[in-house]
């Protein structure tokens, strides 16, 4: 069981008085597929091809930060969108990236993005601002949940409790071993 859905189980327990699931009857298992993909297509685009090319020329605190405003910018279509969801989506980007740049590899973005995308979707809470009605489980919150501490339109992605779990992924992708190649390059030694 990878990280992600870990850290999501433990907020959905510490938020279990205020959340209702239920079973959905009618939950399509080919719905999976375009979360799934989605996040492998953004992964391979712009951490495979764009980044890895960028980051030699330009450094990665730079690319990163751009890149994370890019992806949340990109977000802004979607539906609810508030000033706390564009923080998040920016963290999360700079989450992917840095877990790119600990590992040197394209797995742990792409697990990290699909995981998130794939819990959230499968405990039918709200996606990026949009509602997901195929989902595994129906989710109901309470109207007790104060607002924008654990509840929001956009969805877990726009409340403050996201921004603290998403700046507590960075310790946590820290404590994974590094690539050797990322090894060399602070050693400054060549393979």
């Amino acid at each position: 069981m990878g990280i992600v859905p870990i850290i999501i189980l433990i907020v959905l327990y510490s938020m279990n008085a205020w959340i209702d699931l239920k079973w959905n009857s009618q939950y399509e298992m080919a719905s999976i597929l375009p979360i799934i993909s989605f996040a492998i297509i953004e992964e391979l685009i712009f951490r495979g091809i764009i980044f890895q090319a960028l980051v030699e020329r330009f450094g990665m605190i730079t690319i990163s930060l751009i890149f994370a405003l890019l992806f949340s910018m990109a977000h802004l279509a979607n539906p609810n969108f508030e000033p706390i969801a564009m923080l998040n989506t920016f963290l999360v980007s700079l989450v992917f990236s840095y877990s790119w740049y600990h590992t040197r590899g394209l797995w742990l973005p792409i697990i990290l993005h699909i995981s998130w995308n794939l819990m959230l979707y499968l405990m039918g809470m709200t996606l990026s601002g949009m509602e997901l009605k195929n989902s595994l489980f129906l989710t109901s919150l309470s109207s007790e949940i104060p607002t924008p501490w654990l509840n929001s339109y956009y969805g877990i992605e726009g409340t403050v409790y996201c921004t603290i779990i998403l700046i507590l992924f960075f310790p946590i992708i820290q404590m994974l071993p590094q690539s050797p190649i990322r090894m060399a390059e602070l050693f400054r030694l060549n393979y």
